[in-house]
């Protein structure tokens, strides 16, 4: 059996990856797909901590900010003015490290990226969205793909169908298209203020998906966002889920 985490949207939030690990979850890979810089007080520390913990890190859109201008005018003017500050004090290593992850990647036959197979700035929240993604997925003749982004956690299969549930295994039928996301570890918005991130497993039946939640020291996190000067709306929302 080969278990894998996969976790989004870190967004800079220690204390939430330091509660993943005293959950002591057993897995042989580790996925980030991205964002794991932007709003949050600890870029650095978290950079630090995909390399040592992640097989694989994607590049989500706050990781491209940090580069490219018209990735940060895109942005609200609230994350704009957090990547500003995100660059200024991520070290000359870290940089490195983050110009050196991928778009995207396919491992284990499944499709790992931030926004959309399709599209790395794509949000999948809609019907149209879904089907862009399913069709990428078709044309690569792969049938699972995990994304981010939205900090929306959930599996959608081919008929457009959501499923959700935490701490329930969910068996993925063999021929049919899967996306999942994992949801944000660093900053939910599904109104849950839980830590969020999903473990797929793979066995004899092919593959399952288990969605985790979980409690970590948002206090810690607020008063870092605090102590560093960032703009106050990003502690207050972590509170709320939102």
């Amino acid at each position: 059996m080969m278990r894998i985490v996969v976790m989004s949207d870190i967004h800079g939030n220690l204390a939430a990856l330091q509660s993943f690990e005293k959950l002591q979850e057993k897995y042989d890979e580790l996925y980030c797909l991205g964002d794991v810089v932007g709003y949050g007080p600890y870029p650095e520390e978290c950079v630090q901590w995909t390399k040592e913990h992640a097989s694989v890190v994607i590049q989500g859109n706050h990781e491209r900010a940090l580069f490219d201008p018209h990735e940060r005018h895109v942005m609200n003017p609230l994350a704009a003015e957090q990547i500003r500050w995100t660059r200024r004090v991520l070290s000359p290593e870290s940089l490195a490290t983050i110009q050196m992850w991928p778009a995207d990647a396919k491992k284990h036959g499944l499709w790992f990226c931030h926004g959309s197979p399709d599209d790395p700035d794509r949000y999948i929240f809609g019907p149209k969205e879904v089907a862009l993604a399913l069709y990428a997925l078709e044309e690569a003749g792969i049938f699972i793909a995990l994304f981010g982004h939205t900090h929306y956690p959930g599996l959608i299969t081919e008929e457009g169908e959501y499923w959700y549930e935490i701490g329930k295994d969910k068996i993925l039928e063999k021929g049919k298209r899967y996306l999942i996301n994992p949801g944000s570890i660093g900053q939910p918005r599904d109104g849950d203020p839980r830590a969020s991130c999903c473990i797929l497993s793979h066995g004899r039946d092919g593959w399952k998906v288990r969605f985790l939640r979980f409690t970590y020291d948002i206090q810690s996190t607020v008063e870092g966002i605090m102590s560093k000067g960032l703009p106050v709306e990003l502690a207050y929302r972590l509170g709320m889920g939102r």
